[in-house]
C-alpha cells in the first residue's frame, strides 16, 4: 500500500493491489467538462486484517481501449482510492504497479542520504590478511 498525493486534486489517495471481478458494459459519463467515459465494476481487494471484499470500482473507457489484455476480469490491478474529501473511499482502476515519482527521478525532492562506510584497506578472509588494492 502506497499513499500519495494526487497531483491535480491536491488530496491524498491510497494505492493498493486488486482483482478484476467485474466490468460492466454500460458506458456511463463523468459530469466534468470533458464528460469523460467510463464503466462501473468490482474488484477484490485484501484488508490488512486478511478479510476480503469486492469494492465498486471505476474503470475508464480509455485505459480499457488502450489495454484491453489487462482490463479483464481476472488480472491484477492497482487501484487508487481518494482517502479524504467528498469522495473518500471512491476507487478508480489504474495499470498495475508502482508509478514513477517523476520529482524524485529529476532530483526535485530530497531523500534522505544513505551513510557510505569506506572500504578498509585490508581483509581479512580466513586467518589471511588480503590486500584489497592488491587484488584488485
Amino acid at each position: 500500500m502506497v499513499q500519495r498525493q494526487n497531483k491535480e486534486t491536491g488530496l491524498f489517495e491510497i494505492h493498493i493491489p486488486a482483482s478484476i471481478t467485474e466490468i460492466r458494459e454500460e458506458v456511463l459519463t463523468l459530469n466534468n467538462h470533458k464528460e469523460t467515459p467510463y464503466h462501473l465494476g468490482t474488484a477484490k481487494i485484501k484488508y490488512p486484517d486478511g478479510g476480503e471484499e469486492d469494492i465498486l470500482t471505476r474503470f475508464y473507457s480509455r485505459s480499457i481501449m488502450a489495454h484491453p489484455d489487462i482490463f479483464k476480469v481476472g488480472k491484477r490491478i492497482s487501484l487508487a482510492i481518494q482517502a479524504e474529501g467528498d469522495y473518500a473511499g471512491r476507487a478508480v482502476a489504474q495499470l498495475p504497479g508502482a508509478s514513477v515519482d517523476i520529482e524524485r527521478l529529476l532530483g526535485k525532492k530530497p531523500t534522505e542520504a544513505i551513510p557510505l562506510t569506506p572500504l578498509a584497506e585490508e581483509s581479512i578472509v580466513g586467518e589471511h590478511v588480503v590486500d584489497e588494492e592488491v587484488v584488485a
